[in-house]
């Protein structure tokens, strides 16, 4: 079943302005987790999880956004 709308495609419904918005809303997410976990003070807790937070945003954020960017239709990227 299709839709004539607006709406219906969904690769070139919201442009690059969506996929832009989680990705930045997911990266802040890690960084105040591991905010909150450098609050207690733990210097090698507070370490590995802000080397596992940049670990999960080179390897699964980043190629993710660049995997949705390159599907969308009226991308330049």
């Amino acid at each position: 079943m299709r839709y004539n709308t607006k709406w219906s495609d969904r690769r070139s419904a919201a442009g690059s302005n969506k996929p832009f918005i989680y990705m930045f809303l997911e990266i802040i997410t890690i960084l105040m987790a591991c905010w909150l976990i450098s609050k207690f003070d733990f210097l090698i807790v507070s370490i590995i999880s802000y080397l596992v937070g940049m670990y999960y945003i080179i390897t699964s954020v980043i190629p993710r956004f660049k995997k949705v960017m390159k599907r969308q239709k009226k991308s330049q990227y």
